[in-house]
């Protein structure tokens, strides 16, 4: 009887000998199992370690052999070879993905305007939550409170985990310590020298008005409001965060010079370059694209994720490296006007941004054989005040009493 579990092979044997071939085979002591004859011949099922024997006698007689199948565990394991490496490929994939999922891979801020992403990075780094470090080791609550304690303009944090991701929400004080700032006593003084050209007061005690000449320094308006008794005598003072808006109208002068030699960067090549990150060490970074003198390196990094809060400890790196020479280039007036005028305007942008009305301006030029030179006379009229404490008028008042 054929054994399930045995491997053998299901032959035709065809020719004008066959019976003499099956005698022969029966003399060599080979067993054939289940034969049947059928229009083509013969059939039979032989053991695999028999299939060669017959192979080797079917030379003693004018028949051949085909095989019509193979059957028994060896040849279900070559048959189903490259199934099994991708079954096996497919379950180390998921290990791997599962094993990864125990990690974090990636730390997020949100809500920060004042610290830079890189340097609450560092911070919370210092405090043992960095990238790879075990989703069971983290203690958000632990690292909440050592945001809070360590910066006291930052009132609010949340910290979470979103898949292989520690999201860190924060939320300063920008309104409260204004706030604080606005109930805190004190006087208002010049921030420019220069003429008052209007005021208007909101609190506070004005000691100058329209028309005055001021110093960068002088009081503008205090912050102590006196107290008067029946007789409109002065019996004491009251503290008040001084408020106003005052518009000094003052000078101010710029020179803009260019000089006409200027020395520039020729890019020669580029090369582009990509390379990967596995778990923090670099591969695919040829050592010739290390930056030398006179070389600039670029690098672009992004990290891989799966879906939208799981992601891997692999980055995709894109490396620029470009290759320039300093040469030194002589400019004629027209380029060097043009390069004054941007500066000219820049400085024009950056009044505007600050709130400072331009009333009027006068521009000379000097062509020298070595620079080009802007001068720029300036009358501008800007809201110039700014807070002080009151200790020194309060030491005044003191040394008069």
């Amino acid at each position: 009887m054929r054994n399930g579990w045995s491997n053998h092979v299901l032959i035709s044997i065809s020719g004008s000998e066959t019976e003499r071939f099956l005698n022969i085979v029966s003399f060599h002591g080979l067993v054939l199992y289940q034969v049947r004859r059928k229009p083509s011949g013969i059939e039979a099922d032989v053991k695999a370690k028999d299939f060669l024997k017959l192979c080797c006698l079917r030379t003693k007689a004018d028949v051949s052999i085909r095989v019509l199948e193979k059957r028994g565990p060896y040849f279900l394991w070559k048959k189903t070879r490259k199934s099994r490496v991708g079954i096996c490929c497919g379950i180390l994939a998921f290990a791997a993905l599962y094993v990864m999922s125990l990690f974090v891979w990636d730390i997020d801020f949100a809500g920060n305007m004042r610290y830079t992403d890189s340097y609450l990075l560092q911070f919370v780094k210092n405090e043992g939550y960095k990238p790879g470090m075990k989703i069971s080791s983290v203690a958000c609550d632990r690292l909440e409170k050592r945001l809070r304690n360590e910066f006291d303009d930052i009132t609010w944090v949340s910290a979470r985990l979103e898949g292989t991701r520690l999201v860190v929400e924060i939320e300063e004080n920008n309104t409260a310590s204004a706030k604080e700032k606005e109930q805190t006593p004190c006087s208002l003084k010049a921030s420019k020298s220069g003429i008052v050209a209007r005021m208007i007061t909101r609190r506070g005690t004005p000691l100058v008005k329209k028309g005055d000449q001021v110093e960068k320094g002088d009081l503008l308006v205090s912050g102590l409001l006196p107290i008067y008794n029946d007789s409109q005598e002065i019996v004491g003072y009251e503290k008040t965060n001084a408020s106003a808006d005052v518009w000094i109208k003052y000078e101010e002068n710029i020179e803009i010079t260019i000089p006409r030699s200027q020395t520039v960067r020729h890019y020669t090549s580029k090369q582009v370059h990509s390379g990967i990150v596995l778990f923090g060490h670099r591969f695919c970074l040829p050592q010739s694209l290390m930056a030398s003198d006179q070389e600039e390196l670029y690098i672009e990094q992004h990290q891989w994720k799966l879906f939208e809060h799981f992601y891997l400890p692999f980055y995709n790196e894109e490396y620029c490296l470009m290759k320039y020479e300093n040469a030194t280039v002589c400019y004629d007036d027209e380029s060097l006007k043009n390069q004054a005028d941007q500066k000219y305007l820049e400085f024009i942008i950056q009044l505007e941004k600050l709130g400072v009305e331009i009333i009027e301006n006068n521009v000379t030029i000097e062509s020298g054989p070595k620079d080009y030179r802007m001068n720029v006379q300036f009358l501008l009229e800007a809201n110039a005040s700014e807070k002080c404490t009151l200790e020194s008028q309060v030491q005044e008042l003191q040394k008069q009493e």
